[in-house]
């Protein structure tokens, strides 16, 4: 099976789904923050009172709130629930996700289970790692040593 039936056939449970930030659409823009750093995220998922996501609050809104709301800091994460947004169930198939980070030109999709509630975010990041994984031989995946100068060489 080539990757092109892999992605069509095989689950997004595969891939490697982070672990999400949920909080709901009344906390501040300050707890997203906080939460984020705390977890090492880029997006909080964000939920109604039952707990089914209504969207995303991404970095990238946070940049765009810096600029143009002096005072975001305190106000809810519910008034920029970010409106292009995806979820999935884990057990629709990787090319679905490849097409919803196209479509929707994002980089996080939210992954549901059978409730609809969510179980986390997979990305761009995660398709990489599936790739790799799949050909190890020719793609060669190393951490980018932040010393390098530009007089050494990396290998090639």
């Amino acid at each position: 099976m080539g990757l092109r039936e892999e992605f069509l056939h095989e689950p997004v449970s595969e891939l490697n789904i982070m672990p999400g930030v949920v909080l709901p659409g009344s906390a501040t823009v300050r707890q997203a923050i906080e939460q984020m750093r705390a977890n090492n995220q880029g997006c909080v998922i964000v939920v109604d009172e039952q707990g089914m996501p209504e969207g995303k609050f991404t970095e990238h809104q946070l940049a765009g709130l810096i600029t143009d709301q002096p005072r975001f800091m305190d106000t809810t994460i519910g008034q920029h629930v970010r409106d292009a947004w995806a979820k999935m169930n884990r057990a629709e198939p990787i090319a679905i996700l490849v097409h919803r980070l196209q479509t929707y030109g994002i980089r996080h999709v939210i992954v549901v289970d059978e409730e609809g509630k969510p179980l986390g975010v997979v990305g761009q990041r995660a398709v990489m790692e599936y790739i790799a994984d799949y050909f190890p031989r020719a793609v060669k995946v190393q951490e980018m040593d932040a010393k390098v100068a530009i007089e050494d060489r990396e290998g090639a």
